[in-house]
Formats: structure tokens, C-alpha cells, sequence
């Protein structure tokens, strides 16, 4: 199994979380970035999330990071097919966890933290 980290700025944690939700195969994925905290060089925080995923995924993230509209469009399919009560994120919070999200496949945690410049400060489901 694969594994991807994805860390996004505090200051998108909300529209983070939606993006998120459409990824996670369970309900879950909008508290995907509820546990581990680390910051950049600057002092700014990141909430992370760290996780095994199928063979394919990081790739096809890979791919919906260069293509907002499509990242927006596969939300909406997600969102109508599974959370059909909930607002699905708008285009500018796919764009805007293009923009601050920091990704990296295949990784241990604090490796993949060090490969973006960040440290994990807070952590707490004892992910190693």
C-alpha cells in the first residue's frame, strides 16, 4: 500500500477539509487534517494528514493539482453521490488548496514533513 501526506496551511483548514472528504473512501475525510500539526521555517502552521491509500491516488492527486475546474468537478461528483445534504466546496477552495497544499507520496511522516520544509510540532493518534 501506498501511502500520502498532505499538508495544508491553517488559513485553508476549512476549505481543506471539504476537498478532503470527496477523497476519503469512508465519511470521514473532513477531520483528515484533525490530528497532526507541523510549521514551515516562517512559523506558519500546517495541519497535516497522513495516510495509506490505493495504488493510484497519488497520482491521480498529482494530476487534480494542476487542474482546478477538474479537481472542482470530481468534489462535485463525490459530494452528489455521497453527501448529497452537504455544500460542496466552491471553485475558489479548489483553488486555493492547489495553491497551499503541500503533497508527497510514499513517505514516513517526518520525512515527508522535512521534504517540504515543515516539522511536526503536534501529533496526536502516535503516527510514526
Amino acid at each position: 500500500m501506498r501511502t500520502i501526506l498532505i499538508s495544508i496551511p491553517m488559513s485553508i483548514y476549512n476549505a481543506g477539509s471539504l476537498v478532503a472528504a470527496a477523497f476519503d473512501p469512508d465519511t470521514g475525510g473532513a477531520e483528515s487534517f484533525a490530528i497532526i500539526r507541523a510549521t514551515d521555517a516562517n512559523g506558519i502552521e500546517y495541519a497535516c494528514c497522513h495516510v495509506g491509500c490505493s495504488d493510484i491516488f497519488p497520482d491521480t492527486a498529482a494530476a487534480l493539482m494542476q487542474d482546478a475546474p477538474a479537481l472542482k468537478a470530481a468534489v462535485d461528483a463525490d459530494y452528489a453521490a455521497r453527501f448529497t445534504d452537504i455544500t460542496p466546496p466552491t471553485l475558489a477552495d479548489c483553488q486555493a488548496f492547489i495553491a497551499g497544499a503541500l503533497i508527497v507520496a510514499d513517505c514516513g511522516l517526518d520525512d515527508g514533513l522535512a521534504s517540504v520544509g515543515l516539522t511536526r510540532v503536534i501529533n496526536n493518534n502516535n503516527d510514526t
